[in-house]
C-alpha cells in the first residue's frame, strides 16, 4: 500500500510512533495478517533476527509474492507514552517504516477509531471495561 491508497482506504490508520526508541512512519492495517519493517531501518533495532523454522510466502498489496524467513522477535514500539512489544517481519517497504497488523492492539488491550486519514491515536482498555 503506498501513501497516495492510503487516503482513499477506510480501513488502516498512519502515523509516527517509536520503535526501539526511534521514530517511524507506522501503517495500521485492518487487512495485514503479519506486522512487518522496511529492511531499510534493520540498522535501528539492538538486535538481531531469528531465522524462522519454515520460512513462508507473503502476497503483498501490489500483487507481488515475497518468501519471509526471518522475524524480529518483541521489537518494543511505543505510541503515545504505551510501550508494547510486537514480533516484526523484514520487508521491502517504501512508503512506510512498520506495518502493524489489527490483532496486534488487541493482543496489548487497546482499541482505535479507524476514521478515514485519521492519525495514530490510542486509548488503553481493561478487562473491566467490558
Amino acid at each position: 500500500m503506498t501513501q497516495e491508497d492510503v487516503w482513499a482506504a477506510t480501513d488502516v490508520v498512519v502515523g509516527t510512533s517509536l520503535l526501539d526508541n526511534q521514530y517511524v512512519h507506522v501503517l495500521m492495517d485492518l487487512g495485514a495478517t503479519y506486522s512487518f519493517m522496511a529492511r531499510k531501518i534493520k540498522n535501528i533495532l539492538k538486535k538481531q533476527p531469528i531465522k524462522l523454522e519454515k520460512g513462508f510466502f507473503i502476497s503483498t498489496s501490489l500483487g507481488d509474492v515475497v518468501l519471509v524467513e526471518h522475524m524480529y522477535k518483541s521489537v518494543k514500539v511505543t505510541i503515545e507514552g504505551y510501550g508494547m512489544e510486537v514480533n516484526v517481519m523484514p520487508l521491502e517497504l517504501h512508503d512506510f517504516d512498520l506495518i502493524l497488523e489489527i490483532d496486534w492492539l488487541s493482543n496489548h488491550k487497546h482499541q482505535m477509531d479507524f476514521k478515514k486519514n485519521s492519525d495514530l491515536s490510542w486509548n488503553r482498555w481493561e478487562e473491566s471495561d467490558f
